[in-house]
């Protein structure tokens, strides 16, 4: 269960990508070089949250099944 060094590696620089997106994104509506709604400036952020809301809904399900089909 224990990730090593390079997953660890590839998760930061998913973090940070996706925040350094958001930040971007946010200066460009403050400078108003974007118009967008405040809802898909901070797209990144809360599509990031539902993929893995998403994923760990997957994952009980799953693990759940199995741990009925070993009983």
């Amino acid at each position: 269960m224990w990730t090593n060094n390079k997953e660890k590696k590839m998760n930061l620089i998913g973090l940070v990508f996706i925040l350094l997106l958001a930040v971007g994104l946010v200066l460009l509506k403050v400078t108003g070089c974007i118009s967008w709604s405040w809802l898909w400036i901070f797209s990144p952020i809360w599509i990031a949250l539902l993929i893995l809301v998403i994923l760990g809904i997957g994952i009980l399900i799953f693990s759940n099944e199995d741990d009925v089909k070993r009983n």
